[in-house]
């Protein structure tokens, strides 16, 4: 009895990761090559926050400043560019590198001022820094003592 209970739940945990995968492979395919092939495509992409900022990271080996755009539009930040194919006569045996142009998506949130994103291409990969609004950052609240705490504290 307990190797069929396992059976199913080693089932239900493989259905889940299967339709997890599969969420993956429909929202980031974007030529039909599925998930592993767009991101052996480009490098892959980090987003993180602080207490002020939005941080992203993304590997581009090889890539040239002038092959590179960004574009904030309606929200999302858009990294486009092109890895272009080497311009000397040589007789490939094998490369995995991928050339050709590429673009990756980022939505943001209206927590972000876009007029104070700072990007930097250093050692191939790619950093960019978003202030978030005022409004959407951290603050200290000062808690004060009440007037029996402080008697207390005068007491001592």
């Amino acid at each position: 009895m307990s190797t069929t209970l396992t059976n199913r739940w080693d089932s239900l945990f493989s259905n889940a990761m299967d339709a997890v995968t599969r969420e993956f492979d429909r929202d980031f395919r974007s030529t039909g090559n599925g998930i592993r092939n767009e991101f052996r495509r480009y490098g892959g992409l980090a987003v993180w926050e602080d207490d002020g900022h939005i941080h992203i990271e993304m590997d581009l080996p090889g890539l040239h400043l002038d092959d590179l755009s960004l574009s904030m539009e309606k929200g999302q930040l858009w990294i486009r560019g092109e890895r272009k194919l080497p311009q000397h006569d040589r007789k490939t045996w094998y490369d995995e590198r991928y050339y050709g142009a590429f673009q990756r998506v980022v939505v943001l949130n209206d927590s972000v001022d876009p007029e104070s994103i700072d990007a930097t291409l250093e050692d191939g990969v790619l950093y960019i820094s978003i202030a978030k609004k005022a409004e959407h950052q951290p603050r200290r609240i000062e808690v004060k003592a009440g007037k029996g705490s402080q008697k207390r504290l005068e007491q001592n």
